[in-house]
């Protein structure tokens, strides 16, 4: 349990920014559109929220080091979780993905993201990542759990878990020439890999690529996206007020493109706002990562900010057109931040005057 002690040590900062950001993600939501149909989203997204802090409080009660020792566990556990997924699942967007518990929806290739987390960390801060081989099983470690999302199908989802790894990697003092060999094999497979994609994939590839090829299509949502964020200008058209949202020339205004919601309604001064408070969010995860006492809560830490900026990164790329799009799901962003929080207030924790060393040693 905690003790007072610990909450001395707990990052009050890291909470008030994670509960501001997700009530402003409400909030936003709120205003998409003011009717009975939107109320509904905002419920259920509170109940997401409410769910998420239930997951902050048993990672606050619970070791992340016990965790650490149940990483085989929560990974045989994934493993099972995706594969059940395909048998009992619902469809969803034309994938296979997730299990619907009435008020949530439950989707195994987001718990992916932080039990990979978990995992690697662990597995790594036990094995010199120095020697080609302890790189290669945790590379084997991701891409089992990439091909098994890849089924489903979620292309996107799966690629979301690279970038994960090699920072991670990269981190934990992976050889430069070990991961620019990697790199290169990995862009000559890329190739081979455009050869299986299926139509509607090759579809977004396309559409990304040039989106007035088909402005009344598959372009469409990104060409109304860039609308919305152009025509925000400085300071927005106001809450609630933004045209393309409101008269709803921008779909999935909720989810992929809520981006496009803020920047019309908010602005360049909004967006800006937004971006503080998340960068200044990933600051305190770092600052978690610098002054825990070992290499497994560095590590932790580390990949739970990769996390964290991967999918802000992913939502703004795609809205500005800089990315193909791809879905999300944000149920556990809380989780992810508590467990990098629980580095922080166990034992063994060093102030910043004594903090270690960078974990890498390439």
């Amino acid at each position: 349990m905690l003790s007072w002690k610990y909450l001395r040590r707990f990052d009050w900062f890291l909470l008030i920014a994670m509960l501001a950001l997700t009530a402003f993600g409400i909030w936003v939501i709120r205003g998409v559109e003011m009717n009975s149909i939107y109320e509904e989203r905002v419920k259920r997204q509170t109940l997401y929220a409410v769910a998420g802090l239930g997951a902050f409080l048993v990672g606050a009660l619970v070791d992340y080091r016990v965790w650490g020792r149940l990483w085989r566990l929560v990974y045989l556990g994934l493993i099972g979780l995706l594969g059940l997924v395909l048998v009992l699942g619902g469809s969803f967007g034309g994938a296979r993905s997730s299990f619907d518990l009435g008020a949530f929806r439950v989707q195994p290739a987001e718990l992916a993201k932080v039990a990979l987390v978990l995992v690697l960390a662990k597995y790594m801060s036990d094995h010199d990542m120095r020697h080609i081989k302890h790189v290669l099983v945790s590379l084997g470690l991701t891409l089992l759990l990439m091909a098994m999302i890849v089924i489903e199908p979620d292309l996107g989802g799966a690629l979301l878990l690279a970038p994960i790894w090699l920072v991670m990697a990269f981190m934990a003092g992976m050889r430069l020439w070990h991961m620019g060999g990697l790199s290169l094999l990995g862009m000559a497979v890329v190739p081979l890999g455009l050869r299986f994609l299926e139509g509607y994939q090759l579809e977004r590839i396309i559409n990304f690529l040039d989106p007035q090829s088909d402005a009344s299509g598959g372009g469409y949502n990104t060409l109304q996206a860039l609308i919305a964020i152009g025509s925000g200008s400085w300071w927005g058209q106001g809450y609630g007020r933004g045209l393309q949202s409101q008269l709803h020339y921008l779909r999935q205004r909720y989810t992929d493109y809520i981006f496009s919601v803020i920047a019309e309604e908010l602005g360049l001064i909004g967006v800006s706002l937004f971006f503080l408070a998340v960068l200044f969010l990933l600051f305190r995860l770092l600052r978690v990562g610098r002054l825990a006492s070992d290499p497994f809560g560095q590590l932790l830490a580390v990949g739970m900010a990769t996390v964290l900026f991967i999918q802000t990164a992913l939502n703004v790329g795609v809205n500005l057109n800089l990315l193909p799009t791809t879905g999300q799901d944000p149920t556990l962003h809380l989780l992810r931040r508590q467990l990098a929080d629980n580095v922080y207030v166990r034992p063994g924790h060093r102030g910043e005057r004594d903090a270690p060393p960078a974990i890498a040693k390439v």
